[in-house]
């Protein structure tokens, strides 16, 4: 064989090893359900396990939703159900082994005794047969998807319990503090209205008997602004922890994690930085309550800094 032959052939075969290569890479990435959500940002495109994180409108913990069919009238369940859906898939072709939940810390097991929406493990594996109700289930996606798989997959919380909390905090000073503003600032020239929500004011800051409106609302404009900014340092310290549960977690296959979409940016900013692959779904029924209204309070500070 000549010289040039041989070359030529050693090169189309260095192309098509190249070529299979590529092609191996695309075919590991996973195929996300038009249906069921989008992708809205992607980090790292190259090979290699990536993180899928959805964008969960969840419910609070409390709410009980063991009457399966009254459960499907709340605003959550499009999207928790299009995201118990498109994991459900994966797991079942073998395709993602790890799942990482919201709300909880350590680590869910068969044994685990979490409690969400009025379901534990024990009432879930009731509802395996008829598959039919399953599905329709409203309640933690990974606790879902623990009883259902079992050894078959990791299922990992990603969360900080006393962060968790301390969160959930600032948002309710916030909550309380617009609140008492709308109706101080609504009734400012009526102090006989105004007087329930000033003596409020008064007797939750520890102010003195003659405060008067005034002087409250701009109390209230300054705990509304540490309660915002304490509210973004939560967030901050629950994505730092998420991130190195994921980076701590086995990495046999794509993990996904199923967190509030406030996280996102922030999530994946912080997995780009490690330099791991990232896609940030956005599934259908989807709204993103907490970021709107932390971006609706920050608005308003900046408002009233400029008055």
């Amino acid at each position: 064989m000549g010289t040039f032959r041989r070359k030529l052939l050693i090169d189309i075969g260095m192309v098509a090893g190249l070529l299979g290569f590529s092609s191996l890479v695309s075919s590991a990435v996973l195929d996300l359900d038009s249906q069921l959500g989008k992708e809205v940002s992607v980090c790292q495109k190259g090979s290699g396990g990536r993180v899928w994180f959805f964008k969960q409108w969840h419910l609070a913990p409390s709410v009980n939703t063991s009457d399966i069919e009254k459960s499907k009238s709340l605003p959550q369940y499009a999207n928790q159900s299009a995201i118990y859906n498109q994991l459900n898939t994966w797991i079942s072709l073998g395709k993602v082994k790890t799942v990482i939940a919201e709300g909880c810390s350590g680590e869910m097991t068969p044994k685990t005794d979490a409690h969400f929406n009025g379901w534990d493990m024990a009432s879930l594996k009731s509802h395996l047969e008829p598959a039919k109700s399953y599905d329709r289930i409203l309640t933690s996606i990974p606790l879902k998807l623990e009883a259902k798989y079992g050894d078959k997959i990791h299922t990992l919380c990603g969360d900080d319990e006393a962060l968790l909390k301390k969160n959930a905090l600032a948002f309710s000073d916030a909550r309380g503090e617009l609140g008492y503003l709308g109706r101080l600032e609504q009734y400012k020239d009526d102090p006989e209205r105004a007087k329930l929500y000033l003596d409020g004011v008064i007797e939750l800051y520890h102010m003195p008997a003659g405060t008067t409106i005034a002087q409250a609302i701009t109390r209230l404009n300054t705990e509304l602004e540490k309660s915002v900014n304490e509210a973004e340092q939560w967030i901050q310290k629950r994505n730092e922890h998420l991130v190195d549960v994921i980076s701590a977690a086995p990495h046999d296959s794509d993990i996904a994690v199923v967190f509030g979409g406030a996280h996102a940016s922030g999530v994946e900013a912080l997995l780009e930085k490690k330099g791991m692959n990232c896609t940030i779904v956005e599934p259908v029924g989807y709204q993103d309550d907490e970021t709107q209204l932390l971006q609706k309070l920050k608005e308003l500070l900046k408002k009233r800094e400029s008055n």
